[in-house]
């Protein structure tokens, strides 16, 4: 959801698409199909709306984020990130986003690690946070990220 409230992003994984409903429940438009364009999904699972009206999508299938303008229309922006195992801005089955407004934090889910990306790409300025373990500051699987005023929730499953 915007922050107005007044428009609803879902993501629909098994038809690789986003839809946009008002507060009703109407649904209003339909953004994206299966494939790997810049308009194109392959099942994605996350959503993050920032304060400035960007809609980052985690576009798990493809490895990326699809970043949109929503100010006003649902304009595609830009895409950053690929499949990877090592390098900072790749990804491996990401299932979790969030943003708090400058940042993107990124589940990365099969590389047992968070990655923290800036809002406008490159994919290559991403931190990586973590890796496989169960000492403090690893991760088994982080699947899940929200975010709060104080601070960033990852789930782990």
């Amino acid at each position: 959801m915007n922050d107005a409230g007044t428009r609803i992003f879902i993501i629909n994984e098994s038809y690789s698409r986003i839809e946009e409903y008002n507060s009703s429940g109407i649904l209003q438009a339909v953004y994206g199909k299966f494939g790997t364009g810049n308009t194109e999904f392959n099942r994605p699972q996350g959503l993050a709306i920032d304060s400035a009206g960007m809609l980052y999508v985690l576009d798990t299938g493809n490895n990326r984020v699809v970043r949109y303008n929503t100010s006003s229309t649902f304009v595609f922006d830009t895409t950053w990130g690929s499949y990877g195992i090592t390098d900072a801005g790749t990804f491996n089955n990401p299932t979790g986003i969030a943003t708090d407004g400058t940042s993107v934090y990124i589940a990365d889910t099969d590389n047992n690690r968070v990655q923290k990306c800036p809002g406008v790409g490159p994919a290559a300025s991403c931190v990586i946070w973590g890796s496989l373990g169960i000492a403090d500051g690893r991760f088994s699987s982080p699947k899940e990220l929200r975010l709060t005023i104080r601070a960033v929730i990852i789930g782990c499953m």
